[in-house]
């Protein structure tokens, strides 16, 4: 048979000799990226707001330089829209996070339950 993204083989030097573990795995399938913990998360979370601030700072001296009226008005534009950006990705994040704290919720008392009844 010809291979395809539904039909494929292997080489048997390419299994595991101790196991012969011969389970279905699907080469041609994209890996997705394991879940980040919610530190990781918010570590980056950090670095980007310290790269932003930095970031706006050289823009605020970059227009400070020779401001007229004309640059003013962009400055506040560009100010308005980094922080409503920035509102929008933290309730965002709260979101996710308020998420995951919901499904903990929901998991440590029935596992209290299954503990209790074991006793």
């Amino acid at each position: 048979m010809k291979e395809s993204k539904n039909f494929w083989s292997i080489n048997i030097k390419d299994i595991k000799q101790d196991t012969f573990d011969l389970s279905i795995k699907n080469l041609n399938a994209k890996e997705e990226a394991p879940l980040r913990s919610p530190e990781e998360i918010l570590k980056e979370v950090d670095k980007l707001d310290i790269e932003n601030v930095k970031a706006l700072a050289s823009i605020k001296r970059d227009l400070c330089i020779n401001m007229n009226n004309h640059q003013n008005a962009i400055f506040r534009q560009l100010d308005n829209f980094i922080k409503h950006s920035h509102s929008f990705a933290m309730t965002i994040f709260h979101k996710i996070t308020h998420s995951a704290k919901l499904v903990i919720l929901l998991i440590i008392p029935t596992y209290a339950k299954v503990s209790k009844r074991m006793l």
